[in-house]
């Protein structure tokens, strides 16, 4: 829907292929007298937490301690002892070197579909989500993982139609609250079966107990690996001869042999969708701002191809 009235914006921001929903959803707030939307934007960032208080402990003469409390947290999760030591306690103190070669086929690794002279010209491999966060300062991993992932808020807020429509307001950034958050205690934060625990104590009496209690919840890898079988004649149009490709940027072969993959069921979808995603809305934002896709027509030109 968005092809029909597209937004042009100067970038191609994460709201972007919401357009049309969230402009709809606007104009219905203004009808029914609203003029301020509070956002949920940055509960994650300030009370998720991390649990790489255990390499803290590593470094910090509390090895038994870590020890205790990781094998009793792998039995309270049912997960492996070793996985959590690893990625906790372990990964965290490796030398970057070290660490980036046992994390460069992870779901946080540059996807293969990046021409490889993009990743060189872009640092990508050092910019790599998780490598900020695994790059702190030793004895310190806790605090400044919270610190860099809080830093990252502002490439989260978007720029569209609710922003032009309503005042739209973030409770969570409001900056006594994020001082606090900063200076909460792990065990306030991360705990088996109950994430982001301080937060769930302050809704006690305010939000249903399933849903304040609720241990998980569903992922939109599904519905992404969805769309792209929904969508694959638009998306095999969008991929015919990407913007991105001819920028150097995109090795288009194999961004279209991964969605071939997902589409038809030979290969799982994993995070690997979320990220199809955000590369396919790049491509068409840039078709978008270089007129090769007309509003308004480029539903029947995809249903054409």
């Amino acid at each position: 829907d968005v092809l029909r009235d597209p937004p042009l914006l100067d970038q191609p921001d994460r709201p972007f292929p919401a357009a049309t929903r969230d402009r709809a959803a606007a104009y219905a707030v203004r009808r029914a007298g609203g003029r301020v939307l509070f956002t949920g934007l940055g509960g994650d960032n300030l009370v998720l937490g991390t649990m790489f208080f255990f390499a803290d402990w590593l470094v910090t003469g509390r090895a038994w301690d870590a020890i205790q409390e990781m094998a009793r947290r792998a039995a309270v999760g049912r997960v492996s002892f070793w996985e959590l030591a690893y990625r906790n306690a372990l990964l965290p103190l490796l030398p970057p070197y070290a660490r980036a070669r046992l994390t460069r086929t992870s779901e946080h690794a540059v996807p293969d579909w990046i021409a490889p002279r993009a990743v060189r010209q872009f640092d990508l491999a050092r910019r790599r989500a998780n490598v900020s966060i695994y790059g702190s300062r030793r004895g310190h991993r806790y605090a400044d993982a919270l610190a860099d992932t809080i830093a990252a808020i502002p490439s989260t807020v978007g720029l569209g139609p609710l922003e032009d429509t309503l005042d739209l307001r973030h409770p969570f950034l409001h900056r006594p609250l994020v001082e606090f958050a900063l200076g909460l205690a792990p065990e306030m934060c991360v705990r088996p079966h109950a994430r982001k625990w301080i937060l769930r104590e302050a809704m006690r009496g305010i939000l249903p107990e399933r849903v304040r209690t609720r241990v998980g919840k569903g992922t939109s890898e599904g519905l992404s690996a969805w769309l792209l079988t929904r969508d694959q004649d638009f998306v095999t149009c969008l991929l015919r001869d990407p913007i991105l490709a001819q920028l150097g940027c995109l090795d288009a072969s194999r961004l279209r042999k991964r969605v071939a993959a997902i589409a038809t069921g030979t290969a799982d979808a994993g995070p690997a969708t979320e990220r199809i995603h955000g590369t396919l809305e790049v491509e068409l934002w840039l078709q978008l701002r270089s007129g090769r896709w007309a509003a308004g027509d480029a539903h029947h030109d995809a249903a054409r191809a």
